[in-house]
């Protein structure tokens, strides 16, 4: 689960602050009990995982958190919506100011923009119309040379 969710990370912001929750719970999770009993539950894996810095994720994240919260103030009438919007300013605002990989960038921003105006426009279920906007904002987006759409589908054919 934890892999698609970093494929979608790669997509939209918003998916991509819920990857870093995660990886900060884990972060804070102790670790389970070596068993010396090869195949037995908690037993040591033959692949080594990868360690994540909490000071690292917490960086990662913060900027899309302070953006966020205040989108959810200034627009009171949407306060997810607000959030979810300053989230993705928030974590695309570094390369945005320093010109690394704009048109990704930029195609993220455009796929959390489209989640934001599907919610609004399919008023009665706008947890479906923000999924609707994010599936049609990465489709639209696929057809930009370098977009982060283009990228997770190449990756995903290359597996």
């Amino acid at each position: 689960m934890k892999r698609y969710a970093h494929i979608l990370g790669e997509v939209t912001p918003s998916a991509r602050g819920m990857s870093h929750a995660a990886d900060i719970v884990a972060a804070l999770t102790p670790p389970k009990a070596k068993s010396a009993v090869p195949g037995a539950p908690g037993a040591p894996e033959h692949h080594e995982e990868k360690k994540t810095s909490l000071g690292k994720v917490a960086l990662d994240v913060l900027p899309g958190v302070a953006a966020g919260a205040a989108g959810a103030a200034a627009w009171k009438k949407h306060r997810v919506l607000g959030f979810l919007g300053g989230h993705a300013l928030g974590n695309v605002a570094y390369p945005l100011v320093k010109g690394e990989d704009r048109t990704k960038a930029l195609s993220q921003l455009g796929i959390e923009g489209a989640g934001i105006g599907g919610a609004l426009a399919w008023k009665k279920h706008p947890v479906l119309g923000w999924f609707a906007g994010i599936v049609a904002g990465t489709v639209a987006t696929y057809f930009v040379p370098g977009s982060a759409s283009r990228e997770v589908v190449s990756k995903l054919r290359k597996k």
